[in-house]
């Protein structure tokens, strides 16, 4: 493949909102244009389920005409998917696309695309061992699979100033945590990112260290009744001063080199964007272990309050650790595009 003709169609939604899946793209498109290629993008979020084949057929023929020669997909609609892959086929645009996470597939009309979607790429990225099981457990040929984790290495133009709250923050706590929210919800009746268990975590962390606090990122609400039950909870625990709760998107690696540590308390998660950041910048990193984890993350057992507060004590007084290099998965991404071309 002649690289510095390359010019990609990307379909999925940059930020905002963001999110682990909308930075990757936004990274990607950085990544894209310093090595000198061109990309396009189409939206599905904000189109009618009606007027899709219509509109990314339309988006499609625009781009050939436009020099565009490889269709990567980042939506995690499988009717997207679906259509991206058979209409690429169609035109002759080989067409990637990246499952950035492999829910389970409740009905039959779900699982037929999938089937479709996933018969039909030239190339899938899978971003772990285990969505790869999962594309093989609904067709997909084990040779056209990449497994190759989402993270990119954000550009290397420095880090973007903290919110004054942020800084204020820092300046009055130590240690400080760190965690993130790209929206509240729930999953299976719990708290998907745990900030019930994070806001007991603070209050008896507190016993062993009186200083501490915690800065929890969440660029979007989700649930505001939900919010507001927490914020409660924050005013019975005496913990208003001592959590930050920051609605707003902030450069979150720039967060992290100032904590102690990044704690993912997830009752299920993909291939966290925001674990490899703290790998990558050296921060301390505890998950549960309600998936699998990347190496260096420390685990505790999901949901299990005592054994969260058990490990960030622990880990607390542990020397800082050197910053993981190697987290870039741009080589991976690459080869995966030159798969795509020969494959």
């Amino acid at each position: 493949m002649d690289a510095p003709s390359l010019s990609v169609l990307l379909v999925g939604c940059l930020p905002p909102p963001v999110g682990g899946v909308s930075v990757h793209l936004r990274r990607l498109t950085a990544r894209l244009e310093a090595d000198g290629h061109r990309w396009r993008l189409f939206d599905d979020g904000p189109v009618h389920p009606l007027q899709l084949p219509v509109r990314l057929l339309g988006a499609l023929l625009a781009a050939r005409l436009r020099g565009v020669r490889l269709v990567h997909v980042h939506s995690g609609n499988w009717r997207t998917r679906m259509l991206a892959a058979w209409l690429g086929r169609l035109l002759g645009l080989p067409v990637v696309i990246t499952l950035h996470s492999f829910r389970p597939l409740d009905n039959p009309r779900t699982r037929r695309l999938a089937r479709l979607a996933l018969s039909q790429a030239r190339v899938l990225v899978a971003v772990s061992g285990e969505v790869r099981a999962r594309c093989l457990e609904h067709g997909a040929d084990p040779a056209r699979i990449h497994v190759q984790y989402a993270y990119l290495d954000p550009p290397a133009t420095g880090a973007d100033p903290l919110p004054p709250a942020v800084e204020s923050f820092l300046a009055g706590h130590s240690p400080v945590l760190a965690a993130s929210a790209s929206l509240l919800r729930f999953h299976d009746g719990l708290d998907l990112y745990g900030l019930d268990l994070l806001m007991d975590l603070v209050h008896a962390v507190r016993d062993r260290h009186p200083r501490a606090g915690l800065v929890f990122v969440l660029p979007e609400t989700g649930l505001p009744d939900y919010l507001e039950r927490c914020r409660g909870r924050l005013r019975q625990l005496d913990l208003l001063a001592d959590f930050l709760i920051v609605e707003e998107a902030l450069d979150f690696p720039a967060l992290l080199r100032r904590c102690h540590l990044m704690l993912r308390p997830t009752t299920t998660d993909g291939d966290s964007l925001s674990l490899r950041e703290s790998l990558a910048v050296g921060c301390r990193t505890l998950a549960s272990d309600a998936v699998p984890r990347p190496e260096g993350v420390e685990v505790f057992r999901s949901r299990d309050a005592a054994h969260l507060l058990e490990r960030t004590l622990e880990l607390l007084e542990q020397p800082e650790p050197t910053p993981r290099g190697g987290q870039d998965g741009w080589p991976g991404l690459w080869r995966a595009y030159q798969a795509a071309f020969h494959g």
